[in-house]
């Protein structure tokens, strides 16, 4: 199952060392039910480039401490979802830099 978490563009984001805390702490996980199913909890790594388009590091692509906010829309030909979500370039600039992915139908 695909978690996308965005925020509205007016929200501030949390300062830079909050956003290394959070890269630094990322583990995955296995989270089990009381049937006993197991599902992998880990984050994604997402941002292959900044909004500049300079190469992020290994330890950089989960998240993004800039403002945002997220569409989607559903593909009529195999119900798969297609989000993208727009990061703002710098802080009050006003335009965004897309990203996009695709989450397949779950059956």
């Amino acid at each position: 199952m695909y978690v996308i978490i965005s925020s509205a563009i007016a929200n501030v984001p949390p300062p830079a060392y909050i956003i290394k805390a959070y890269h630094w702490l990322d583990k995955p996980e296995k989270i089990v039910d009381e049937q006993g199913n197991v599902t992998d909890g880990r984050m994604l790594r997402f941002f292959l480039r900044d909004t500049k388009g300079r190469m992020l590091g290994k330890k950089a692509k989960k998240l993004m401490g800039r403002r945002n906010w997220c569409s989607v829309e559903m593909s009529s030909i195999d119900d798969s979802l297609f989000f993208e979500l727009h990061v703002e370039m710098f802080l009050g600039a006003g335009k965004t830099m897309p990203y996009n992915i695709i989450v397949p139908r779950l059956d």
